[in-house]
């Protein structure tokens, strides 16, 4: 027969072992988890893949098809976007952020999205 102080030796060494498998097992999910958030939070929305096909759709003929837009009128497009709510630098060069803002400006009024400064997307933005 077994003496109690036996018993409790025995049912803390069984405790800690559970303890222990308890623990991992649950570090496991939480980094899991943690790697799940991590991809899944990153992914396009489908707004975004959309402009990403979009911009992967090739051009049918690279010609001079878009008029080459001098400084001062990008400046005045930049300053249009911005009055629209958008926050660009206004330094009179279309980069990325001044097209993805254009993308989006097309996209809410119903335009084609082409991230370019069109005919139409120019009389919306009141430019010109």
């Amino acid at each position: 027969m077994k003496t109690m102080k036996e018993v409790m030796k025995v049912k803390k060494r069984n405790g800690n072992k559970r303890r222990l498998a308890l623990g991992i097992f649950c570090g496991c999910l939480l980094v899991l988890s943690c790697v799940f958030v991590a991809y899944a939070g990153n992914g396009p929305t489908t707004a975004e893949k959309k402009i990403v096909k979009i911009q992967k759709t090739p051009s049918k003929a690279k010609t001079a098809k878009h008029k080459k837009i001098g400084k001062e009128e990008v400046k005045a497009i930049q300053k249009a976007l911005n009055s629209k709510g958008f926050r660009l630098v206004i330094d009179g060069v279309i980069g990325k952020h001044t097209r993805t803002a254009i993308k989006i400006f097309q996209k809410r009024n119903g335009l084609k999205v082409t991230g370019r400064p069109d005919k139409q997307t120019l009389a919306r933005l009141g430019v010109k």
